[in-house]
Formats: structure tokens, sequence, C-alpha cells
């Protein structure tokens, strides 16, 4: 895994001013440049159709993101949940992850996501999944832990905005399952919209909280 720094403190930092989550509505410009900013794969582009439904970060904002990390990874699992077009699974795979779990709703979307795996040559690592999130996650932790691994993960919780709101009990339920199931070593990645209560975050692990408006990320390693 990345080098990374230790426990960090729970407060919201408001010294980091990029926006995390401007992502708009379908733009074919933005389509034809989302692509991957570091690593093996640095300057390759993914499938991906401008549709809003997706909500991919911007390149800057996916650079402060594994500037937190710690830019490259030395092996790790990346778990993509609400993957959309699959960039944070395909970005850590560039970076050095062995394989890459990526979970999506939308067909269209899990299709792209299938193309772009192609297309990178990462189709042995990629292991995408369409479908329910909340139900298919469980099958990928006992996928992994079935494996007897005690790779760390990396865990992507990027969903859409509103199901803080319109499923509050699943989203904690979901990020205490990622946080009691994985290794040591691991990084979970969570964002929120701005003024989403942090009380989602599970209170057993140490989280650092950064604004990013309108967005917020929470980071928090496993011991």
């Amino acid at each position: 895994m990345a080098n990374r720094p230790g426990k960090r403190s729970s407060k919201p930092s408001k010294n980091h001013g990029k926006d995390f989550s401007s992502r708009g509505g379908t733009d074919s410009q933005r389509a034809a440049k989302l692509r991957i900013i570091a690593g093996s794969h640095r300057g390759r582009t993914l499938s991906y159709r401008g549709d809003p439904i997706t909500r991919p970060m911007k390149d800057r904002t996916r650079e402060a993101l594994f500037s937190r990390l710690g830019g490259m990874f030395d092996g790790g699992i990346a778990i993509d949940l609400f993957a959309g077009t699959g960039v944070l699974g395909f970005e850590s795979l560039s970076r050095g992850a062995t394989e890459s779990w990526l979970i999506e709703l939308d067909s269209r979307a899990a299709a792209d996501i299938r193309t772009s795996a192609k297309q990178l040559g990462f189709e042995s690592q990629a292991n995408v999944r369409c479908g329910d999130t909340f139900l298919l996650s469980e099958h990928v932790i006992q996928q992994l832990q079935q494996a007897e691994q005690a790779t760390p993960w990396l865990v992507y919780v990027c969903p859409p905005y509103s199901l803080w709101n319109e499923k509050p009990d699943e989203m904690k339920q979901l990020l205490h399952r990622f946080c009691t199931a994985a290794p040591a070593g691991s990084s979970i990645i969570v964002e929120l919209e701005e003024d989403t209560p942090l009380e989602f975050l599970p209170n057993n692990l140490e989280w650092d909280v950064r604004l990013y408006r309108p967005a917020q990320v929470a980071i928090a390693d496993v011991g």
C-alpha cells in the first residue's frame, strides 16, 4: 500500500478549497477528457457518455484525493462502490492496486465500465458487478474473506448524495460493515455533501474530514 500518515483528526479542515464534487450535466467535451491522471496508465481515457448519473470526479479532485492516500500503491484491493464510470477503481489499478471490484446499479454505466476495463487491459483485474450496491457489497466482502488474504482494501464510498437522506440506515450499515470487515492497513474513503451529518461515519475509526465545497471527504485507516 501507499505510504500513509498515522491517525487523523475528525475535525473538518477548511483549508483545502478544491471542489470535490462539481459534477455537472451531460457534457460531451468532458466525456472525451475523462482520463487516468497518474501511474502505469496515465493519460488513458475511459468510456464515458457524459451522463450526469455517474458524476465522475474532476481530475484535480482525484489528484487531491490520491495525494492524501499517498499517491501510489504497493498492492492493495480497490473496492469502488456506486462506481459510476469506475474511474476511482481504474485510477487505483493504474497506481499499483492488484485488483478492483466495481459495483454499479445502472446497466449502461456498468457496460461502459466493462468497456473501459477491456480498452485499458484491466479485464483480468477489474471485477465489474451490475446491481444494487447494498446487496452486492456483502458478496464482495465474502469473496475476499474466503480468499483468506490479508491484502489491504481501498474502499471508495461515493454514492449519489440523495442516498444519505433516502436510505440513511442502509448507508450507516454499509459503512459499518466495511469498516469492521476490512483487513488491517485498509483505508475507507467516504464522500458526503457538505451539510450531511458526520454521524454517518462509524465512531470506531478516527476520520480525517476535509471540506471541498459542495462536498466533504472523510478518510479513515483501519488499524
